[in-house]
């Protein structure tokens, strides 16, 4: 496989050189790659490095994770290791900043074959030292670092909740929409305190009837104008003069 045949030596050289010669057999390499939410587009990469005074960095943005809650971030992330001996059911551990946030597990490999591992751990917003234990309930665990720099808040996105045609509230807005139309048109030109109050409250009205919809904090916000509107005296006199005697409002 010519991937294969690329990536062991990338593996055997970049850092990890620096190590303590493991016992015969025992050598395991690894590759951490963090991918884009597709799970095909490459962010960033670096060596697993098992000698501390050289430890690579993937520097990441909130903006690229899966999801985002509590300052943790979680990304897609490929960890390719070639192990000098065969694994059967073997587990990976990720700690970041001595937290465990991965456990990928089941991982099946010939010795000296390249086998790609998906985890999808949950990063700190900042800095994680991260240390990664291959093969953390064999003889021989190996155990490396990289750092993990992600910059953003890891804060969760707010759920935008609609007010949407078919339900009360938008009936609510619709019959708003009608009576504040109806009124910026006749009484236009009238010189009424209450009128430019009117149009604002008119054109937000219009703008939500056209779009079909209309972000619950921005109904509530629109709906307390209008509802204001109606406490006063001078509008609700004036819109009784025009609208026709059997409406109301």
């Amino acid at each position: 496989m010519k991937f294969a045949l690329s990536l062991i030596p990338l593996l055997l050289t970049v850092g990890i050189a620096q190590a303590a010669e493991p016992a015969p057999g025992t050598e395991i390499n690894a590759l951490m790659r963090v991918m884009k939410k597709d799970g095909s587009t490459l962010i960033a990469q670096a060596p697993v490095s098992r000698n501390l005074s050289f430890i690579p960095v993937i520097r990441l943005n909130a903006a690229d994770a899966l999801v985002a809650a509590n300052g943790r971030c979680a990304f897609n992330v490929k960890l390719d290791q070639v192990s000098g001996h065969a694994l059967s059911g073997s587990v990976d551990r990720l700690y970041a900043n001595d937290t465990l946030i991965a456990q990928p597990g089941g991982i099946q490999a010939e010795a000296g074959q390249l086998t790609t591992v998906w985890t999808q751990p949950y990063f700190f917003a900042g800095r994680n030292n991260l240390r990664v234990v291959l093969d953390a309930d064999g003889a021989t665990p190996v155990t490396g670092w990289v750092r993990v720099e992600v910059a953003g808040t890891c804060a969760a996105v707010p759920v935008a909740v609609w007010v949407k045609p078919g339900s009360g509230d938008w009936n609510a807005l619709y019959n708003a929409f009608g009576y504040s139309n109806y009124g910026t048109k006749q009484l236009k030109g009238k010189g009424l305190g209450f009128y430019d109050e009117l149009a604002s409250i008119n054109a937000a009205l219009t703008a939500a009837v056209k779009a079909g919809r209309i972000e619950r904090p921005a109904w509530e916000a629109l709906m307390n104008r209008w509802n204001a509107l109606l406490a006063n005296p001078d509008f609700v006199a004036a819109m009784k003069a025009i609208v026709p005697a059997k409406g109301g409002i």
